[in-house]
This record gives C-alpha cells, sequence and structure tokens, in this order.
C-alpha cells in the first residue's frame, strides 16, 4: 500500500522518517532521502506536503485524530495546515465562537498534543488562510468564528 495513499496529506520529512524506520533505518541519511525523493510517485506541493492522487486540498476535509498508538501521534509541525484549518472548523462546528486562544487548545487536543506554545497557536491560526477556512472561519478581535456550515 502506497504510504502517501493510506497517510495523506503527510508532511515530506514524517513521510521519509516512517518509511526509512520501516526500512530499518533509525537515521535519516542524505542518500536515503535521495532514494525517496526519487521513489516517490509524484512531488510534494509548495508546502513539502504529499497529497493522495484523488485529493484537492482545496476541499479536502479530513482530520486523522491519533488512536493509542505512539507512532500514530504527530506533532504540531507535521500536521498540514489544510488538516489544522478542518479541526478548527470541526471545534467551531461544536462551539459557533471561541477565542483564539481556546480555538488552539482544543485543536491541539483533538491531535493529542498537551501543550498549546505559541507557536502551535500562530500554526494553526496560519492554516485558517488555507483548505477549506477561508469564507468560513473569521478572526476578529481575538475570537473565532464559524459563518457558514461547510
Amino acid at each position: 500500500v502506497n504510504a502517501i495513499e493510506l497517510e495523506g496529506p503527510i508532511l515530506r520529512e514524517l513521510l521519509f522518517r516512517r518509511v526509512a524506520r520501516a526500512w530499518g533505518q533509525p537515521r535519516m541519511s542524505r542518500r536515503i532521502e535521495e532514494l525517496l525523493t526519487r521513489l516517490a510517485p509524484h512531488a510534494p506541493d509548495s508546502a513539502g506536503v504529499y497529497w493522495p492522487r484523488d485529493a484537492d486540498p482545496a476541499t479536502w476535509d479530513g482530520v486523522r485524530i491519533p488512536s493509542p498508538e505512539p507512532e500514530s501521534r504527530r506533532a504540531i509541525d507535521e500536521i498540514s495546515r489544510e488538516e489544522l484549518a478542518n479541526a478548527a472548523l470541526h471545534v467551531l462546528q461544536q462551539q459557533g465562537s471561541t477565542s483564539v486562544e481556546g480555538l488552539a487548545r482544543a485543536v491541539c487536543r483533538l491531535f493529542g498534543i498537551a501543550r498549546t506554545t505559541a507557536d502551535a497557536e500562530a500554526r494553526i491560526v496560519g492554516a485558517l488562510a488555507h483548505g477549506r477556512a477561508p469564507g468560513l472561519i473569521t478572526l476578529d478581535n481575538g475570537v473565532a468564528r464559524i459563518h457558514a456550515q461547510p
């Protein structure tokens, strides 16, 4: 099974690390990275994300919640902007509106991330300009609101 089709959208670094580990390589070498780049079925997008062939980042509506297995967890910088935006949409569909800090905290918890750092909040807020979120979420005076059901 193609890892991109199974786990996509997936950031290049995470994909390569997982494939290298599956090959029994605990560390990523330049040689392995070059080999994986050549073996990839297509190039990543401008943000370094590999998308499944039939996925359109502008309309993709997935959110992959981690399972109890530790390898299913991802750091905030290993989650595509579109997936972070979809998680924010999910939170706001439940809550209607919340503070930007509350939104960031809820998105982090959804992905099993215990601490919401300033960098995580900035990444989540930045993600709201991607995927389906533009036009559905507004930020005003530190409050995030959903104003249309996706």
